[in-house]
């Protein structure tokens, strides 16, 4: 028989505090990371309150963790105007919240990358995430060219970016069992119960069961005790 199974366990919050990092806009690179390339526009810098006039749909995903700021770029090369660039570099506040966006992201059947804590890598972008920074790569184009220059791009900032490459919060779930890339971070309730705010959930196989394990995180023991 394949069944679900559901455990919940809850601790103290106390891991989750926000650190506060670098300037964000100190990690876009200048266009001379190869030749030939130029700023097709100058990096601009979004906060919670206007994200939404750069990625408009999206923008309640990010303020749903704990979003402070983000730096945008663009470039193209002055020799092929269809070859361009753009790099977003997002301040979440926390490693935890990092890693979470980016959780929300992957699925297994994916291809994945050392960068970072991790990279998703497809044929038009990388996306990974260090410390407490989310990075997106993307590309305009899929040339063999292209993709090995947007991928060492996104190496090259990883390679700049401070921080331990994963939260420490991540080892809560146990290794043994757990599903490659099911590991994902919630911050708005996780299976809609408003107690089960913030959440780490994973996939688990044992003898003849399917079992989604998961971690709430609250901020006190009497919070604990009343989620449960």
């Amino acid at each position: 028989m394949f069944r679900v199974v559901f455990f919940l366990l809850l601790l103290s919050g106390a891991m989750m505090a926000v650190s506060a990092g670098s300037e964000v806009t100190d990690f876009i690179p200048e266009p001379d990371f190869a030749p030939g390339w130029k700023w097709d526009f100058e990096p601009e810098v979004y906060v919670p309150e206007n994200l939404y006039e750069y990625i408009n749909g999206e923008a309640e995903l990010y303020n749903s963790y704990t979003f402070i700021k983000m730096v945008t770029g663009s470039y193209i090369n002055s020799q092929d105007d269809m070859q361009t660039i753009t790099v977003d570099i997002y301040d979440m506040g926390s490693p935890l919240d990092a890693f979470g966006i980016y959780s929300r992201f992957r699925r297994p059947g994916l291809t994945f990358a050392d960068i970072g804590g991790e990279a998703i890598v497809s044929e038009y972008n990388v996306r990974f995430y260090k410390g407490q920074y989310f990075v997106q790569v993307n590309s305009g184009s899929r040339e063999d060219e292209m993709q090995v220059l947007v991928r060492d791009l996104a190496k090259d900032i990883a390679a700049e970016l401070p921080g331990t490459d994963s939260p420490a919060e991540l080892t809560l779930l146990p290794q043994q069992g757990q599903q490659p890339h099911t590991l994902a971070y919630h911050t708005s309730g996780f299976m809609g119960l408003e107690a089960f705010k913030d959440a780490l959930a994973a996939d688990y196989v044992i003898p003849e069961d399917t079992l989604t394990v998961f971690v709430i995180l609250v901020d006190n023991k009497d919070k604990a005790m009343m989620a449960l």
